[in-house]
């Protein structure tokens, strides 16, 4: 920050730290994005960091993006199947809400052998015999790129 760079490039930024400290860490970067003009990438697993820092925000399967957007978009309705399994288990801080969980079959596949077509195929409760045999191209869905025969919320 000292160096007043123009792109910070955090890689779990909250990874092991209290739900406190974790509110504080994210409070820290938004306030240092706001005061300096920043542009942050933030790579993690909690979509609960994600959804309060990101103004965008990529999906990955895989290693390949498979969805990207606005985030507040993606959250509400997700275009790809796996960011929509992703989401749905997502813990829910609402009690009373019920809560549609998606189970995805199967395990993943390893980065040694990927699976021929859509990559997500072998997981996909979309998949239909296409899937199997062509890799999809990116496609523009209102707002959102992603990667899918059969997309979501369309």
């Amino acid at each position: 920050i000292a160096l007043d760079p123009v792109l910070v490039v955090a890689d779990e930024p909250t990874a092991g730290l209290d739900v406190s400290v974790q509110g504080e860490v994210l409070n820290l970067l938004n306030d240092l994005r706001d005061r300096m003009g920043l542009s942050m990438l933030i790579i993690t697993h909690n979509l609960h960091v994600v959804r309060q820092i990101a103004d965008r925000m990529a999906v990955m399967y895989l290693g390949r993006f498979v969805e990207q957007g606005e985030t507040e978009a993606i959250f509400r309705a997700p275009h790809h199947p796996y960011t929509a399994a992703l989401l749905s288990a997502n813990p829910e801080p609402d009690p009373d809400r019920v809560h549609q969980r998606i189970t995805l079959p199967a395990d993943v596949p390893s980065l040694l052998a990927r699976p021929s077509g859509c990559e997500f195929h072998t997981r996909c409760p979309q998949a239909q015999g296409r899937c199997a045999v062509d890799v999809p191209v990116p496609v523009t869905v209102g707002n959102s790129r992603l990667t899918c025969h059969f997309p979501l919320n369309t």
